[in-house]
């Protein structure tokens, strides 16, 4: 066994332990939050892991059959649109094929394809960089309207996802400021005469809790005290883990550290009193919320970095046959492609073909999971 596992270990013999008597309410809940609070952690490190390995696989599999895939639609772009030059078509036909033009060739300009853009020009009333510039006014013009940004949070927007993300800054600081408010207005209410609340109480119990465990631990660990140099050494590096441990408020690890220096034997935490047990679970409910955010930004993040929709339940070891499902879909794709490639290369299928292409965009805008 590691020395990271006999910690966790010990804890875990703990919670046995207890549980053969009969704990109280909070030694329960002491117990739950602890196991919680370790599946989180080792769900966490499972992600990191998984990310490592999935953005590997990712580079290998997926990024050239995406740089293919755009290839083709640049192809099926330059087909289409010699196609409208030479064959003869109706002004409603016209109309959808230069429709279908701006469609394909827009994300693929957007990423970096410049010279698709006098095609797309040919099929636009404006123009690429002046419906880029229109569009760009447009959301700027928007966010000043109906969200309060001022000119110095307008500057740098330039695409919709830098719109949203000015947006979100926007809400979360105008939020934390109604949270404050109201708090303040709230501490106004009770007044100095009512004294602090109980959770006010519990939570600087907590506090201090956690900083004499802290200073507990430092006085063991101090490596200026320690005249061995490899033991000078070794507390050197608990020091350190103490000290980062403490800076995050992590409870859970400085409990670890304390079971693994033998400052706390097993068994010993059914003899601390109610209160000392009741202000660490307000330090680990505090921490388990921490590593739950933590956890869902890491799931929310690797949603966006891959254009994911959300709601589906992403857990690290699903994340190799996600990825052979994105890989399947994609060559799925690039051969309808050549299928649509090799159809539009036929004269008497390019107005049957206009118009299908056009209900299926159609369909993509009305349905946004659907488009590929």
């Amino acid at each position: 066994m590691s020395s990271d596992e006999r910690p966790r270990q010990a804890l875990r013999m703990t919670e046995q332990a207890s549980a053969q008597g009969r704990p109280s309410p909070a030694r329960k809940r002491f117990n739950a939050l602890v196991r919680r609070l370790e599946n989180c952690r080792r769900e966490l490190a499972c992600w990191d892991e998984a990310l490592s390995a999935f953005a590997g696989d990712y580079q290998r599999a997926m990024v050239p059959l995406l740089e293919r895939y755009r290839r083709q639609q640049a192809e099926l772009v330059l087909a289409l649109d010699q196609a409208c030059l030479v064959q003869k078509l109706g002004r409603r036909d016209r109309a959808l094929a230069s429709e279908i033009v701006c469609e394909l060739a827009a994300p693929l300009i957007e990423a970096g394809m410049d010279e698709l853009k006098p095609v797309y020009d040919r099929h636009s009333e404006r123009g690429f960089d002046e419906e880029q510039a229109e569009a760009e006014d447009m959301l700027k013009a928007a966010a000043a309207e109906s969200f309060g940004l001022d000119a110095e949070q307008l500057a740098g927007i330039r695409t919709p996802d830098d719109f949203f993300e000015r947006l979100s800054e926007q809400v979360e600081r105008e939020q934390a400021e109604r949270e404050a408010a109201a708090a303040a207005a709230q501490s106004r209410r009770r007044g100095r005469a009512a004294g602090p609340r109980a959770g006010d109480k519990l939570q600087l119990a907590a506090e201090a809790s956690l900083r004499e465990l802290f200073r507990k631990l430092a006085g063991m660990l101090h490596p200026d005290r320690e005249q061995d140099p490899q033991q000078r050494e070794r507390k050197t590096g608990l020091m350190q883990r103490l000290n980062r441990a403490y800076a995050a408020k992590d409870l859970l690890a400085l409990l670890e550290l304390q079971l693994e220096i033998g400052q706390l034997q097993a068994g010993e935490l059914e003899a601390m009193s109610e209160e000392r047990i009741r202000q660490y679970n307000h330090s680990l409910a505090a921490q388990l919320k921490q590593v739950e955010e933590e956890l869902a930004n890491v799931v929310a993040s690797f949603e966006d970095q891959y254009q994911l929709l959300p709601g589906g339940e992403l857990k690290p070891a699903r994340l190799p046959g996600l990825l052979k499902e994105m890989t399947r879909q994609l060559a799925d794709d690039i051969a309808w492609q050549r299928r649509e490639l090799r159809e539009l290369s036929q004269p008497d299928a390019l107005k049957p073909w206009i118009r299908r292409q056009a209900q299926l965009l159609r369909q993509a805008d009305s349905h946004p999971g659907m488009s590929s």
